[in-house]
C-alpha cells in the first residue's frame, strides 16, 4: 500500500510528476487490519516532498482519495483517537454473525458463506460487493500542496 500524488499540466495535457511513498499495514491472524491515521499524513509529505517545488507551485486543483474504505475514530475534539480499521478488516466477524442472527438471519438467496462479515463496514457478498455503502472523497486545497515541507 501507498500513499500517491500526481500533477497534471493541463495545457501540456500530460503528467509531470508522479510519486509515491510506501505505507506500513498491521495485520493479525484473528482478522484485524489497521493503520495510524497520521502515516497517511506523514506518507502523503513524504510523496509531495519527492515534488520539485517549482511543479507543486503550479497547483491550481487538488483531489485526494483515501483508503477504499476505513473507520478513523475521533473523540469529541476531533482527534484520533485509536488506529484505523480498514476495509479488510474481520476481526469482528463474530460480533457480525450475531447481530444477523438477530436480525432474522440472512436472506435465502444469499445462502451460506455468501457473505463476508467485514469490521467496520457491513457486509460484502461472496463477489466482493458490499452491501452498505460508504467512504467518500476528501479535498485539499491548492495552497497546502504548493507549501508542503
Amino acid at each position: 500500500q501507498a500513499i500517491k500524488v500526481l500533477f497534471y499540466d493541463f495545457k501540456a495535457r500530460e503528467v509531470v510528476a508522479n510519486e509515491s511513498a510506501a505505507l506500513d499495514l498491521y495485520q493479525s491472524d484473528d482478522g484485524t487490519a489497521e493503520q495510524q491515521a497520521h502515516w497517511w499524513i506523514n506518507a502523503l509529505r513524504e510523496a509531495l516532498s519527492k515534488v520539485s517545488k517549482a511543479i507543486r507551485q503550479t497547483t491550481i486543483a487538488v483531489g485526494v482519495s483515501g483508503q477504499q474504505h476505513g473507520f478513523v475514530p475521533l473523540d469529541a475534539d476531533h482527534q484520533v483517537i485509536r488506529p484505523a480499521k480498514l476495509w479488510c478488516d474481520t476481526s469482528t466477524a463474530p460480533q457480525c454473525d450475531t447481530i444477523i442472527e438477530r436480525l432474522g438471519g440472512l436472506p435465502p438467496e444469499v445462502g451460506d458463506g455468501g457473505v463476508m462479515r467485514v469490521g467496520a463496514f457491513g457486509e460484502r457478498d461472496a463477489g466482493g460487493a458490499q452491501r452498505d455503502r460508504g467512504g467518500g472523497a476528501q479535498y485539499g486545497y491548492p495552497d497546502d500542496i504548493r507549501n508542503a515541507t
